[in-house]
């Protein structure tokens, strides 16, 4: 199958050794590996660090083009600034983790009242203190008011206590915020202007003080350098689609799928990691949701969920089927709700100990199938497409990337190879085939499949799901063959967590001493670990660094 993306869309952009160039002989020492580390004791360089020319100045730059950079711009044009706003995607692609939100601004999520600080601190799982959470509250609960005044249209009645931009399509959603925070820095063209398709791979920093003057950017045929006189933001958004680098900070073994932008890849961290910021709350950051199928997404470039099953409003497929593992046994009620899940124990639960070998080591459900049967494989869509509920990268928004439609009958995606068919289930068990931790050849053991199947058609029977509780209502059978099978995998919606920001926004190192004329805003530096407002966030942080930016003096 094709792939309409192109390099300038999809490019991961590792922030070559761009950052703090030109540091001297003189301060370089050898460590115990034989590698160079870099120290500025001494101050000695044998070459300017500074750009001898710079593409463009202005008074601030912004990285990343969604709510939180958006915010600061407009914040700081509001204050008479000059502001570059640099984006990694094109214009069509835009919008980052904000085009697949929900669109809502919640200052409390899932009440109907403000934030307090105890419940900021609970979110944040105590790694701020209180004089941190009392300036915070008010500056949250304050977001929806702040960017009305910017222009944005809010609707803050329909639902009480949640704010979110108006849309024809679902009520609410991230396109139409993402479009409203478009027509907010269009209306200040004259003091903004936006770059598209201008990764940013590094900021220009003072070796010897750590104050940041400017970034690097573009692609290695046509790089750039922008000055920026006042300050720079960082909002460029989480790490959730640089599957290695989520594979390295919270799940050893696993590469996910996710329905976020596929532009998330962790640049902004990986600059402000190179400028010498204290990083925290990686650990329970990471956000999942529903399983996807596996070769589907890969093949794709973005996450293809399973749909909503019976009980869906639109689409709905036979809930005949069940998840099993390479033992062919079920491990989870498949109807849980895995949005917004910071664990899903089922998938991510590790074996392993001193004494172990490859044989009990690792993840016993990874890798997990779908099974399920004909009446099943002709009742509908199984791969979730546009209107079916939720939001993502592919099914997010009418005419809005929609990079796959999954067929009505699952037919094409047989013909894929995506999905296995044979009839019999112990063909099918036989024929499945995935990669264990270790990139071994798996497939399902046939005698546990076939014990599974009807351990769970006698639980349909009986009306009652002892193993897994799974709801009466869809405990479906699995009836003649031919059967089907396709690999599932967890999949990603977004991360927060990493460099540490004061009350400022301003970007604290090792120390806890703020890395100068450096800010951030948005899940790029977000402090929440739990479930977290991340728009609102992302607004009250962007607006802080705007402000702030906007008190300094320019450097010259």
């Amino acid at each position: 199958m094709e792939r309409a993306m192109g390099r300038r869309e999809f490019i991961g952009v590792a922030g070559p050794a761009a950052a703090m160039v030109g540091i001297g002989a003189g301060s370089l020492a050898t460590n115990a590996f034989g590698k160079e580390n870099s120290s500025f004791a001494d101050g000695e360089q044998t070459e300017s660090w500074e750009p001898a020319t710079w593409t463009e100045s202005a008074d601030a730059v912004v990285i990343g083009y969604g709510t939180a950079g958006a915010v600061a711009a407009m914040t700081m044009a509001d204050a008479g600034l000059k502001v570059i706003l640099l984006e990694k995607a094109d214009e069509e692609n835009a919008g980052g983790e904000t085009c697949v939100s929900g669109g809502y601004v919640m200052p409390n999520p899932g009440a109907g009242d403000g934030l307090t600080e105890d419940a900021f601190l609970v979110s944040t799982l105590n790694t701020v203190d209180r004089p941190y959470a009392e300036f915070a509250v008010p500056i949250f609960n304050e977001t929806p008011d702040y960017v009305s005044q910017l222009g944005l249209n809010l609707d803050t009645t329909t639902l009480p206590g949640l704010a979110f931009a108006a849309s024809d399509y679902n009520g609410c959603g991230g396109y139409a915020l993402y479009e409203a925070l478009e027509a907010g820095v269009e209306k200040r063209s004259d003091a903004i202007e936006v770059l598209y398709e201008t990764p940013a791979t590094g900021l220009v920093q003072n070796p010897a003080t750590g104050e940041v003057i400017g970034v690097r950017a573009g692609f290695p045929d046509d790089p750039k350098c922008f000055e920026a006189t006042r300050g720079v933001v960082v909002a460029c958004g989480g790490y959730e689609a640089d599957r290695e680098m989520v594979n390295a900070i919270n799940a050893p073994g696993l590469l996910f799928p996710t329905v976020s932008s596929p532009f998330n890849t962790g640049d902004g961290i990986k600059m402000l990691m190179k400028a010498g910021a204290k990083t925290q709350n990686f650990g329970k950051t990471l956000e999942f949701c529903d399983l996807s199928f596996k070769v589907a997404s890969e093949s794709v470039g973005t996450a293809i969920c399973l749909g909503q099953g019976i009980g869906a409003e639109k689409n709905a497929f036979s809930d005949g089927y069940v998840f099993v593992n390479r033992q062919g046994k079920r491990f989870m009620d498949e109807k849980t709700a895995l949005m917004h899940n910071k664990n899903v124990l089922a998938i991510n639960d590790f074996t392993g100990n001193a004494f172990s070998d490859g044989t009990n080591t690792g993840y016993p459900n990874v890798p997990a199938f779908l099974v399920f049967d004909e009446a099943t494989r002709v009742s509908g869509p199984l791969g979730r497409r546009i209107g079916d509920g939720g939001w993502g990268w592919n099914t997010g928004y009418p005419g809005k990337h929609n990079l796959y439609t999954w067929s009505d009958d699952n037919q094409a995606e047989i013909d894929a190879g995506w999905i296995v068919k044979a009839d019999t289930l112990e063909e099918l068990a036989q024929a499945v085939s995935a990669k264990d931790l270790w990139g071994n050849d798996v497939s399902i053991d046939a005698d546990g499949l076939v014990a599974t199947i009807k351990e769970y058609n006698d639980a349909c029977e009986a009306g009652s799901d002892p193993d897994f509780n799974r709801d009466p209502a869809t405990l479906v059978a699995l009836g003649d063959g031919p059967y089907y099978a396709a690999e599932m995998s967890l999949t990603t919606i977004y991360t927060t967590g990493g460099p540490l920001h004061d009350t400022a926004a301003q970007v604290l190192d090792w120390d806890e001493n703020p890395i100068p004329r450096l800010f951030a805003a948005g899940e790029v530096a977000d402090v929440y670990n739990v479930h977290s407002p991340s728009l609102v966030g992302a607004m009250s942080w962007g607006r802080v660094a705007g402000e702030n930016i906007a008190k300094l003096s320019p450097r010259r």
